[in-house]
């Protein structure tokens, strides 16, 4: 999926559409299959989503608090046996030297050196980790939010879109349009709309717009194809305004 998802007003005469639409989601994808539907989130920025703990900022904040662990259990207990390896080997060299056992010493030299940035790697490795579940490294919501979480979104929390014509094209044929292969689609956001926690929007706050392709084949075929979202640290937010 490309990340050219575009937030616009609107107005009551903008595109024909009545005044309860205040803005427009639209995007352009490459589609290899037909059985697919996209369903429009919007995430509340960073600290709006202090005092919203609903059942699934909850399950979001859960999610999230498993994946550290995760990372902890995987990266940890490697680490301090290095350490512990490392602290050995330190240990000898020093007796050797205490003992005038160069030839000794100087076996042992390569060792440290390879423990010393096999640590760093793995450690450097999993701050980013870290940093990646939190939010913190990029400039996304500001919490954990991936393809799993999107996909428990509840029906009345997210826009479905559809195809459209985009401006300057044909405006009699309500068909997306297929330049090189790209489709277009829209979904219209307005004061019914709410956020992935199922927030009513409000007036002035900062959103960012998320995009989840679901595979609408039959159930027995699901297991064949995997849904994908667009890059929540890849796009811009955007200012509701009710107009």
């Amino acid at each position: 999926m490309k990340d050219t998802i575009r937030m616009t007003e609107l107005s009551e005469q903008a595109d024909g559409k009545p005044a309860k639409w205040n803005h427009k989601m639209t995007f352009s994808v490459k589609e290899t299959l037909q059985d697919v539907a996209y369903r429009c989130m919007l995430l509340p920025k960073a600290d709006l989503t202090k005092g919203l703990l609903t059942k699934a900022s909850l399950e979001m904040f859960l999610k999230r608090e498993a994946t550290l662990k995760e990372i902890s259990d995987t990266y940890d207990p490697r680490i301090a046996e290095l350490q512990a390896e490392l602290a050995a080997i330190e240990l000898q060299q020093q007796q050797a030297a205490t003992d005038s056992n160069d030839g000794g010493a100087a076996k042992l030299q390569s060792g440290p050196s390879h423990l010393s940035n096999e640590i760093q790697r793995l450690i450097t490795k999993r701050n980013d980790d870290i940093e990646d579940a939190t939010g913190k490294k990029h400039s996304g919501p500001g919490f954990f939010f991936d393809r799993a979480l999107a996909e428990q979104v509840a029906s009345g929390n997210y826009s479905p879109a559809v195809p459209y014509t985009p401006p300057g094209s044909d405006k009699k044929n309500e068909k997306a349009t297929d330049t090189e292969g790209e489709k277009h689609y829209v979904a219209y956001i307005g004061p019914a709309t709410t956020d992935n926690f199922g927030n009513m929007l409000i007036d002035g706050n900062h959103y960012i717009p998320v995009v989840l392709a679901v595979s609408t084949v039959e159930e027995e075929n699901l297991a064949q194809y995997t849904n994908a979202m667009s890059n929540v640290n890849n796009v811009k937010t955007f200012v509701y305004n009710e107009q």
